[in-house]
C-alpha cells in the first residue's frame, strides 16, 4: 500500500508502546494493586505531536494512533536508530479489547475473530446522499446540514424538525434536497 492510500489497513487503531525510557511516569506509581496490574497502564506511548514525544499511556487521549501498519513500522524502525536503548511493541486496539500484536497477520486474524472487514464496504446511504449534493455544487458544510435535515424530516417528522428551524431555512433546504431529487413532501408535488 502507499503512503498516499488514505484507506485504512485494518478496522481498529495501532498505538506504540515503549518501554525503556529513562524517565518514570509519576502518574503510575501507587496506582495500581499487583492483583489488578494491566500491562497497558503503566509506561509510555508515542504520542500524538508533531516531534513524537512520549506521553503517558494512561492519557489515551494523546497517544498516537496509527491505521496503516507500513507507516508504523517506518516510525519504528527510524527511532530505534536514535534510541536503541528503547524497546517499542505494537498494540491494536480494537473496541475496547488492546491486543500485542507484531504482525500484520494477527491483526488481520482479530479483526477476522471481531467480523470486521477492512473499511472498504459501499458507502452508507447518508454518504451517497452527502455526495449527491457535492456533485450539484453544494458545499461539504451545507451538504451536511442538508443530510441532517432530511434525517430529521424522515425520523421526527416535519412538526418536530421545523420547529428550531427559521422559515426561510426551511424553504431554502427543502427546495435544494428536491432540486437533488432526495425528497418530495407528501402533500408537495
Amino acid at each position: 500500500m502507499s503512503i498516499t492510500d488514505p484507506t485504512p489497513d485494518f478496522a481498529g487503531s495501532l498505538m506504540i508502546f515503549v518501554e525503556g525510557y529513562g524517565q518514570d511516569d509519576h502518574r503510575c506509581w501507587e496506582m495500581n494493586e499487583p492483583d489488578n496490574y494491566f500491562w497497558g497502564d503503566r509506561g509510555w506511548a508515542v504520542g500524538d505531536n508533531d516531534r513524537g514525544r512520549y506521553c503517558s499511556r494512561q492519557a489515551v487521549h494523546k497517544i498516537r494512533k496509527y491505521h496503516k501498519f507500513d507507516d508504523t513500522v517506518r516510525y519504528i524502525e527510524t527511532r530505534r536508530r536514535k534510541r536503541p536503548k528503547e524497546r517499542f511493541f505494537l498494540v491494536y486496539v480494537l473496541g475496547n479489547n488492546w491486543t500485542r500484536v507484531s504482525t500484520m497477520d494477527e491483526i488481520l486474524a482479530l479483526d477476522a475473530a471481531a467480523g470486521n472487514a477492512p473499511k472498504t464496504a459501499e458507502p452508507s446511504e447518508r454518504m451517497r446522499q452527502r455526495n449527491r449534493l457535492l456533485e450539484l455544487g453544494h458545499s461539504r458544510i451545507l451538504a451536511g446540514k442538508l443530510v441532517n435535515y432530511l434525517d430529521d424530516l424522515r425520523e421526527e417528522g416535519e412538526a418536530a424538525t421545523n420547529a428550531g428551524v427559521g422559515k426561510s431555512t426551511q424553504m431554502r433546504y427543502r427546495r435544494l434536497l428536491r432540486e437533488a431529487g432526495l425528497w418530495s413532501a407528501p402533500h408537495e408535488e
